[in-house]
């Protein structure tokens, strides 16, 4: 995670230019709000462990966690 809460955008930015092979670990609805925000149409998948990101090329794996205080 990224102290300063940059790290979700500089995510959902590298898989819209088609980055791939990196799962993000966050709040599914954080991520899809940020997403909205920046207009950034991505798929995700929740996936449990890295293991799982294999066969998931067009969506970007999210590893779900509740924030007990959200990044700003």
């Amino acid at each position: 995670g990224d102290p300063a809460g940059i790290g979700a955008e500089i995510t959902l930015k590298a898989h819209q230019a088609g980055e791939r092979g990196f799962a993000i670990i966050e709040d599914p609805q954080r991520l899809a709000d940020m997403a909205d925000r920046l207009n950034i149409d991505v798929k995700t998948r929740i996936i449990d462990t890295p293991a799982d990101m294999k066969g998931v090329d067009d969506q970007l794996p999210v590893i779900p966690v509740e924030w007990a205080q959200p990044p700003h």
